[in-house]
């Protein structure tokens, strides 16, 4: 696809961007530190790859 071409299903990074913007604090930038906002991107990205690597290694598991 050329770019510029408008896509009909959202990207690989608008999905992710949309899983962490679904902690309120992240999607409303309710702190004002940008050293808070960024403990709380990584917290999220934490809580994110844990909940990942659980499913996976249930996956696994069934195999």
């Amino acid at each position: 696809m050329p770019l510029g071409t408008p896509t009909r299903e959202p990207s690989q990074v608008e999905r992710s961007f949309n899983v962490f913007k679904q902690w309120r604090a992240l999607a409303t930038r309710y702190d004002k530190l940008a050293l808070t906002y960024r403990g709380g991107v990584v917290l999220r990205a934490i809580v994110i790859w844990v909940v990942a690597l659980q499913k996976a290694v249930r996956w696994r598991g069934m195999r």
